[in-house]
C-alpha cells in the first residue's frame, strides 16, 4: 500500500531526470572567407534547452571546411559570440545563436618566404604572389 501512496512521485521525478540531461550541440559551418582562411561555425540554443558543448565537433567542422579550401588545419580564435535570433514579444530572448571563428592554417600551396618564387616587372620591381587565390600574371598585364 505504501507504493500506491507514493507512486505518484516516481513518474514526475523520472521525467525530470530525463529532461534535465544536456543535449549535445550540433555545430554547423555558417560562413567565413576562403581567401582569408576564416571559418565561422555556430549552433542554436532554445532558452529551455540544456546543451553540452562539444568542442571537438566544432573543431572537426572547421577542420573539414578548411581542408576543402586547401588548408591542412584549423585553430580557434578563442571565445564565442552569442546573438539573440528570436525574441518573445515581451523582449526575452528565446533562441540564441553561438558563433565561433577558426583560422585555417598551413595552405598546401603556401611556400616559406625564403623559397617563394618571385619575378620582376618591367620597372625593376619584384612581384611576389602571396595568395594561392592570386593566379593573375602581373608581368603581362603591365605591358598591355
Amino acid at each position: 500500500m505504501k507504493w500506491k501512496k507514493y507512486g505518484f512521485l516516481f513518474v514526475p521525478t523520472a521525467l525530470m531526470l530525463t529532461a534535465s540531461t544536456p543535449e549535445p550541440t550540433d555545430w554547423q559551418a555558417i560562413g567565413g572567407s576562403r581567401a582569408d582562411g576564416i571559418v565561422r561555425v555556430a549552433y542554436e540554443q532554445h532558452f529551455k534547452q540544456r546543451l553540452s558543448r562539444n568542442e571537438k565537433q566544432a573543431q572537426n567542422v572547421a577542420y573539414h571546411r578548411c581542408k576543402v579550401w586547401g588548408y591542412t588545419g584549423a585553430e580557434s580564435f578563442g571565445g564565442n559570440t552569442r546573438t539573440c535570433i528570436d525574441r518573445h514579444p515581451k523582449g526575452v530572448c528565446v533562441v540564441w545563436q553561438h558563433i565561433r571563428e577558426y583560422q585555417c592554417t598551413d595552405h598546401h600551396n603556401d611556400a616559406p618566404a625564403a623559397k617563394s618564387k618571385g619575378s620582376q616587372d618591367n620597372k625593376g620591381g619584384i612581384i611576389i604572389n602571396l595568395s594561392p587565390v592570386n593566379k593573375v600574371n602581373l608581368n603581362n598585364s603591365a605591358d598591355k
